[in-house]
């Protein structure tokens, strides 16, 4: 029903959102005063044939359309035909289409596009892609087949559409792109060996990106925190038009931090946003949390946890997203896999806003400690091991400084309730926030 509602204007009032599912539902047994009852949850047992009947009348009866332009902005799309834009999505009821054009299609279009995939994950319906440039379409069964069906799409246009064709190492300097040849070694003052040590020493020191092929890979070596640095602008352009998989080794304050892209454009974008950190001027942060057992918490402070503790003992799949979402519990929700010996996100919620208004679409498929703020990450990160290890829901109150992408540090006052799922090779564990006080970023 909450689904249904969503579709009225803004600024309709809960009464008008009532009477707008009763128009929409008409069905004899379902009045505006019974659908209330049902709104506010006070009828808690629902007669299977009604239940039945709200959910096909929520399906959606019409195509749902929407674009992705190659500026990256994702919006609805009411027309027909062949609009010139960078992405079509339309959802129908038996599968969903996905046309994409990727001569036209922007880093941030294409990290969108991403994330969205990655939505369908727990969906059963099958995924026709389409490219627009060669009319050509490409049934798959999961999304997970979808972004790797569209990972080869994009790697075939970046093989047309590359500049260069190097001879490796190469590195980025202010001047552009070239080959590690002998004026490069003297003007840098190294040897003619380029191995992992001077790849380091000279992202480090000058400043500039270094480019290694190892094995099946390209690895990139580049220090984060310079937006100025010409040598990472040309980086950034080059990889753009890379085939993966890639490798970035980056560092950042006292540490190499390791990430891994199947693309050459999602490492661009990786790389664009590292640039845009700021060196602390604080010493590194703190995390205090206090694990407190269910039984101790009281009703008001578990309140807003009832949607996801009402899933305990299921099976988390896509009708328990769907229940989430209902409860506007996405915001500050993170769904993981928590396997031996890594962690990997799945879904971010956009309301972790910390490292940047699109570091929730950037960080799927990455470790939970991967952060800018490493200390605050593996923190995060041992939590949910901890959660996984023991098969046990893990809530925590927690005081925290994380060091946003800008640089400053916020104060963050939260609880925090994790459940884990079991799975066949590693569980999967869904975490949901709550600010139990009011985030500051201090300057």
């Amino acid at each position: 029903m909450h689904a249904i509602a969503a579709s009225t204007s803004p600024g309709t009032t809960i009464k008008g959102k009532i009477r707008f599912v009763a128009r929409h539902l008409a069905h004899p047994e379902l009045s505006a005063a019974t659908i209330k009852r049902l709104w506010y949850r006070e009828i808690r047992v629902i007669p299977a044939h009604i239940v039945d009947y709200i959910r096909e009348r929520s399906r959606p009866k019409q195509t749902t359309r929407f674009v992705i332009d190659p500026q990256g902005v994702i919006r609805q799309w009411h027309g027909s035909g062949a609009e010139p834009t960078a992405v079509r999505i339309r959802i129908e009821r038996a599968h969903v289409v996905v046309e994409i054009s990727p001569s036209r299609v922007s880093r941030g279009g294409l990290g969108m596009l991403r994330q969205y995939l990655l939505t369908l994950m727990l969906d059963q319906r099958p995924i026709r892609l389409v490219n627009l440039d060669r009319n050509k379409p490409s049934d798959v069964s999961s999304a997970v087949a979808a972004l790797e069906a569209l990972e080869e799409m994009m790697s075939d246009i970046s093989l047309q559409t590359a500049a260069i064709q190097p001879c490796y190492p190469i590195i980025a300097g202010p001047a552009g792109i070239q080959s590690f040849d002998r004026a490069a070694q003297n003007r840098y003052d190294v040897t003619a060996v380029m191995d992992d040590a001077t790849a380091r020493y000279l992202a480090r020191t000058h400043a500039i990106v270094v480019f290694m092929q190892g094995g099946s890979h390209l690895t990139v070596y580049a220090a984060a925190g310079d937006s100025r640095s010409e040598a990472a602008t040309h980086a950034m352009a080059w990889l753009t038009a890379q085939a993966g998989p890639i490798e970035m080794r980056v560092w950042w304050v006292d540490a190499w931090l390791n990430d891994r892209d199947a693309t050459g454009a999602g490492a661009a974008l990786r790389l664009e946003s590292l640039m845009r950190l700021k060196w602390p001027t604080e010493p590194p942060p703190t995390y205090v949390g206090e694990r407190v057992p269910l039984d101790d918490v009281a009703e008001a402070e578990l309140q807003p946890y009832r949607p996801l503790l009402a899933l305990a003992g299921t099976t988390f799949d896509r009708s328990a997203f769907d229940a989430l979402v209902a409860s506007d519990r996405i915001d500050r929700l993170t769904i993981a896999t928590v396997a031996v010996s890594e962690t990997r996100r799945l879904y971010v919620g956009t309301g972790h806003d910390y490292y940047g208004p699109t570091w929730w679409l950037e960080c799927i498929g990455t470790p939970l400690g991967d952060q800018p703020d490493p200390v605050y990450g593996a923190a995060v990160e041992a939590r949910y091991c901890a959660a996984a290890m023991e098969n046990a829901m893990h809530f925590e109150r927690v005081h925290a400084r994380i060091r946003e992408s800008s640089g400053h540090f916020r104060r963050s006052c939260y609880t925090r309730l994790i459940m884990p799922f079991d799975q066949r090779d590693s569980s999967l564990c869904v975490g949901y926030t709550v600010l139990s006080g009011p985030d500051r970023a201090r300057m």
